[in-house]
């Protein structure tokens, strides 16, 4: 896995608030990558508790359409998945 992909994985934090300070947005959208990493975390890498049993890591980097270093291994449907 390159150097650069691994350090974009980050494990999924279960609980704790997702609440987000309008000074950290204001922050994030002057450009401040501290404040960016803050709104990030709380916005995109928390569930509610009821998740945890899925142990989720999710990869993230820059938004818009990009193509995966990564290669897809498996898909899992839940059972109340429609057959169709």
């Amino acid at each position: 896995m390159p150097a650069k992909v691994a350090s974009d994985i980050k494990r999924v934090e279960y609980d704790g608030s997702r609440l987000v300070d309008a000074s950290d947005v204001a922050r994030m959208l002057g450009g401040d990558e501290t404040a960016r990493k803050k709104v990030d975390s709380a916005l995109l890498l928390r569930k509610a508790g009821d998740w945890r049993y899925e142990r989720e890591w999710r990869l993230t980097g820059p938004r818009g359409l990009q193509d995966s270093p990564l290669e897809l291994e498996e898909v899992i449907f839940g059972m109340r998945c429609n057959r169709r």
